[in-house]
């Protein structure tokens, strides 16, 4: 649907098929702006995301990013209006600041990186797919962001201890944690003989042969 300038409708549960689709049917048969453009950068040095630009239904807003070096003074927005070809020129300079939309358009940008690299996805291209790859994690570290192939890691800084007392080193206790039992470790295995029997059985046994050797004797 984004490559086609379409839009798309989710449906969670059966339930809503009927519902979610005569809404769809609806909103496809009143389409309000078709092949919509924008332009505003005065040596095109930017970059505009989505791209292409969805085409706008009835009750749908559209949003809309990009990044530039040198902010526009105005932008220009055309299109088709039914079949009546359409323009607006919208003050730039009207606009406000907000923290978020470089993060919106960063994470925009990371999608389409991804979308590239999906479609180029061919064995004799293999500098296409490290070039993409390198694109979404610039962009992602640029801005903080989780992508494919980059995550965030949380650092604590809080010293832990003062910092001006000297520092003591020691060997550590191999104690046993709580509840464990030495001889259930390094004990004998439960499979092992019965050596303690064993033991009691060749003693008894020497010592009935040294009985039978001395009668031996005594006879002789």
């Amino acid at each position: 649907a984004q490559q086609g300038r379409g839009t798309f409708t989710y449906i969670a549960t059966a339930q809503e098929v009927q519902d979610k689709m005569h809404r769809l049917f609806m909103k496809l048969e009143q389409p309000a702006f078709l092949n919509l453009a924008i332009e505003g950068s005065p040596d095109g040095a930017w970059d505009l995301l989505p791209a292409p630009l969805p085409d706008v239904y009835a009750g749908e807003p559209l949003m809309a990013a990009f990044h530039s070096a040198i902010p526009p003074s105005h932008l220009t927005m055309s299109g088709t209006h039914g079949i009546v070809p359409w323009d607006r020129v919208l003050p730039f300079a009207a606009g406000h600041s907000r923290s978020g939309i470089a993060v919106h358009w960063a994470r925009q940008k990371i999608s389409q990186l991804m979308d590239q690299q999906t479609l180029s996805l061919q064995p004799d291209q293999p500098d296409r797919q490290a070039q993409l790859r390198q694109g979404v994690i610039d962009v992602a570290l640029r801005h903080h962001l989780v992508s494919k192939y980059t995550s965030l890691v949380v650092v604590d800084t809080t010293p832990a201890r003062p910092g001006q007392p000297p520092l003591h080193s020691h060997a550590m206790k191999t104690n046993l944690p709580h509840g464990m039992q030495y001889e259930a470790i390094f004990g004998w295995p439960q499979t092992a003989t019965p050596s303690a029997l064993y033991l009691l059985f060749g003693t008894f046994m020497v010592w009935l042969g040294w009985l039978w050797s001395r009668h031996q004797t005594q006879q002789t």
